[in-house]
């Protein structure tokens, strides 16, 4: 009986860990998506509403879906001492202290690069640079809810593979 019970609970454990991935896939897919919303909204608003940065920043921190808001939020607080350094390089050590695993390494480039971009130019070179980080973020979470369903798959296919490897070693 207690070897019964020890097995289930390994198997127990490896899909728990299979879960635990599949999660983490997901959340990348999500704050790819509320990104790609976001920047959506601040093209709009540098291009036809002039908005501050600052503010805006702001605005979509409080307005945006929370991993998305909280990303921005970040950047509104970490923005927010431009007497101290450029704004862009105020963005750059935003991002790199930011340490949310959601964040996927392509989309932590695209928002650097915007970084550099906004708050230099005239609303409209900054709108263009934000239409194409939202471009590619809008790109990189369609490549990510099509992988999502095969992901989902390998990772608990995987999990229970161990999971049974290891109960037969210890049987």
């Amino acid at each position: 009986m207690r070897q019964l019970l020890g097995c289930i609970l390994v198997l127990a454990v490896c899909f728990q860990l299979g879960l635990a991935q599949v999660r983490q896939y997901r959340r990348r897919l999500r704050l790819s998506r509320e990104t790609a919303a976001c920047l959506r909204r601040m093209e709009a608003e540098l291009t036809e509403r002039l908005t501050p940065l600052p503010e805006l920043l702001s605005v979509l921190g409080k307005e945006a879906p929370p991993l998305a808001g909280a990303l921005f939020t970040a950047l509104a607080q970490g923005t927010g001492e431009l007497e101290r350094a450029p704004f862009g390089a105020l963005w750059q050590e935003t991002l790199d202290a930011y340490r949310d695993p959601g964040l996927v390494p392509e989309l932590r480039r695209c928002l650097e690069e915007l970084g550099w971009q906004l708050g230099r130019y005239s609303a409209q070179i900054q709108g263009q640079a934000v239409r194409v980080c939202r471009e590619q973020a809008e790109i990189l979470a369609r490549e990510q809810g099509r992988e999502l369903e095969t992901r989902t798959r390998l990772s608990l296919g995987l999990s229970l593979c161990a999971g049974a490897g290891a109960v037969i070693l210890l049987l």
